[in-house]
């Protein structure tokens, strides 16, 4: 190494471990040649016990390792944009079309005979997402972060000791581009504890096979009287008292009921608006952060409408059913821990990630096959495609004969194709026709049905609601009045967005009300039941602008806030959305027509929104956006332009008539009515694909991939 160069090194994982010992060897060799020594050392994460024990022997040899610091929005390139944006949006697809270009894929997609289903389960597993957990994901903005603390440190060299991972050659040639090196962690002491996990395991394997024989009759002597008790909550698992040859439409529970409150948000809003009933729904509890209780037995009760939960921790009554199995005696339990013990701890080889893969998909598609024969569901309705899990879904309903929709709930600003939206649905609800960047993402969808935004009913059931905030407000003496709309953020704020950059935004619009005795501030978080928590000591100045009447936070739900965007919009003279990236309550305010203006720090120029004009729609920073609203709100004459989103919407939404929840709802209804008559699953579908068209025009439905 020349000794002009700096080289930095970084440590994913720094423990007792092949990479940090050969890290640790590297620096004592340049001990002996100081000259030479231009490395700085960082590490990412470390185990308390490997730290302690690194950290001692490294202070005898005077070593020097340090924790690298990064904040996710600070990760950003030359030009401004943000790397954890650029890594999710663009790379990711990229990454992934490379690794399933290469034999392993043409071979396996070629020789096994894999439904459709299956082959996309692959392609996304490869991709999965969890707030940068996924292992690729993570790898790809690693490398990134290193090119920013290199670029901030006028450092040469960028050397990576990185964990193993199954596509390594796939990030290597990533890390080349970017001309960053990459020394993989050696799987030798990984070794060491396969063999004694194995050990346990053996163990467990003899004991599980005598369990097994034992099970095995009594399930075929007393099928018919067996009775599954759980010892830790004693809940029966049984079946629902309903008519068995009735087919219901099965709906996920993700933090909103609301059953009697139509003007707020609902996981069932397309029953809201719509001649579905009570009985044609089942829904599913699955949150043990928001269980099911007394309170919402009681509203599903009087809406007759079902209810199942998905496990034990999502309830707390035991009026409920709960299915679930037992994985002690599923016979794919021994085979996917014992192929999750060899894939974490010897080489992560691509056949083993396969059968793994494998194992997984039949493990969740004889989950949903068995729980929707039971329930006789035969429609399924769903909105999070984020990960690889509604595909087994779409699959499981599929061989019973059942339909699986979809419903777009998220607004997408770009011309953007994301490889983790990918998906397999018979039915998807989409807020216009336009299914370019399905296409590109592989998914298969026979009908893509155009509804509009899912959410517009609403507006008019919010303008007495709306009209009373704003009373409120202006009695406290506001005669301006600003709605603002947060992201949620993070804990660890080297993955996603940390809170303070939400305490920032909140103290800078707290300080303005303040600061102005005739301005009005709404608050309508997108997670408002930690958000306090989040704020730390902005709360304070959070109290003090509330005790002047003049700001009101909107605070509801669990998961989700209950309240929806228009309400604030609908009530303001100006909204503020304060991330591009996540532009939903944006569009919402401005299709209830309220000038509505987007702050984007993270220069995402691709977005669409730049179209509308910067300095009038988009804004970089807070004080350009707040000069602007300033002089929207003081001149008599409006800045043209302004938050006007107008050459926008009907590109977004070609409907807006405040009806989709209704074709939705309706739509659902026709599938329900085709398998009460006893169609089949093909009729069902071509029929309500020509009565809909003939409703709302034939190019209101096409197909991807299909």
């Amino acid at each position: 190494m020349s000794k002009n160069k700096v080289e930095i090194c970084i440590i994913e994982d720094f423990n007792i471990n092949y990479c940090s010992l050969l890290a640790v060897t590297r620096q004592l060799f340049y001990n002996f040649f100081p000259k030479n020594n231009n490395s700085i050392y960082y590490f990412i994460d470390s185990s308390e016990k490997g730290h302690v024990v690194l950290k001692f022997l490294l202070r005898r040899f005077k070593i020097h390792f340090e924790r690298l610091d990064f904040d996710f929005i600070e990760i950003k390139d030359e030009n401004g944009v943000l790397l954890g944006l650029k890594v999710f949006y663009i790379d990711l697809l990229k990454i992934q079309k490379d690794i399933l270009g290469c034999s392993f894929f043409n071979k396996i997609f070629i020789k096994d005979k894999m439904t459709t289903e299956e082959k996309l389960f692959l392609k996304k597993r490869i991709i999965e997402k969890d707030i940068f957990g996924s292992e690729i994901m993570r790898a790809l903005y690693l490398v990134n972060v290193g090119l920013w603390k290199a670029r901030n440190s006028d450092a040469d060299n960028i050397l990576f000791f990185m964990k193993p991972r199954v596509w390594k050659k796939q990030i290597n040639n990533y890390a080349k581009t970017h001309k960053v090196r990459i020394i993989w962690e050696w799987p030798f002491i990984r070794y060491c504890r396969l063999f004694s996990k194995l050990l346990i395991y053996t163990k467990r394997i003899i004991q599980l096979a005598k369990w097994s024989k034992i099970w095995s009759y009594m399930k075929n002597e007393y099928r018919s009287k067996l009775k599954y008790i759980s010892n830790k909550d004693k809940i029966i698992i049984n079946k629902i008292k309903t008519n068995s040859n009735k087919a219901v439409l099965a709906v996920p529970y993700f933090g909103n009921l609301n059953l009697d409150k139509h003007e707020l948000q609902s996981d069932l809003f397309f029953w809201h608006q719509s001649k579905l009933t009570g009985k044609d729904i089942i829904v599913m509890f699955g949150l043990s952060i928001d269980p099911f209780d007394s309170i919402k037995e009681l509203e599903l009760k009087e809406n007759q409408i079902n209810a199942i939960s998905l496990n034990s921790r999502s309830t707390v009554v035991s009026s409920i059913p709960v299915f679930r199995r037992n994985k002690y005696f599923n016979k794919h339990f021994l085979f996917n821990k014992g192929l999750k013990i060899l894939s974490e701890n010897i080489v992560l080889e691509k056949n083993a990630w396969l059968k793994r893969q494998s194992v997984i998909y039949e493990e969740t598609y004889s989950y949903w096959l068995q729980l929707f024969k039971d329930y006789n569901v035969k429609v399924h309705i769903n909105w999070f495609k984020h990960n690889a899990s509604h595909i087994t879904i779409s699959s499981a309903i599929k061989q019973l004969g059942g339909i699986s929709t979809i419903y777009q709930r998220s607004f997408d600003d770009d011309d953007l194709p994301k490889a983790s939206l990918a998906t397999a649905s018979d039915v998807v609800f989409s807020y216009n026709n336009d299914v370019s960047n399905e296409s590109e993402i592989g998914s298969v969808i026979p009908y893509y049905v155009a509804v509009g935004y899912i959410g517009d009913y609403r507006f008019k059931l919010l303008e007495g609601p709306a009209t009373t905030i704003r009373k409120h407000l202006q009695q406290k003496g506001a005669k301006h009045i600003i709605a603002y709309f947060d992201e949620n953020t993070s804990d660890d704020n080297r993955w996603n967005p940390g809170h303070d950059s939400t305490r920032f935004d909140y103290g800078f619009l707290l300080e303005k009300v303040l600061a102005n005795s005739r301005l009005g501030l709404i608050l309508k978080p997108k997670r408002s039941f930690d958000l306090r928590e989040r704020l730390g000591p902005i709360v304070k100045l959070l109290k003090i602008a509330e005790d002047t009447g003049r700001c009101i936070i909107l605070e509801g739900g669990t998961l989700k806030n209950s309240y929806p965007p228009a309400i604030a919009a609908l009530a303001s003279d100006i909204a503020i959305g304060g991330h591009i990236w996540g532009g939903t309550a944006g569009f919402e305010s401005a299709l209830a027509g309220t000038p509505t203006v987007i702050l984007d720090k993270d220069g995402w120029s691709k977005s669409k929104l730049y179209e509308l004009g910067k300095g009038k729609v988009v804004f970089n920073d807070w004080d350009s956006l707040w000069c602007a609203c300033k002089d929207y709100i003081d001149c008599d004459i409006k800045i043209d332009g302004f938050g006007d989103w107008s050459p926008l919407l009907d590109e977004m939404d070609p409907f807006r008539d405040g009806r989709s929840a209704e074709r939705i709802g309706t739509y659902l209804k026709w599938l329900l009515n085709g398998f009460e008559k006893g169609s089949t699953r093909a009729k069902i579908l071509a029929d309500a694909a020509e009565r809909y068209t003939d409703a709302w025009g034939h190019d209101k439905i096409t197909s991807v991939n299909c």
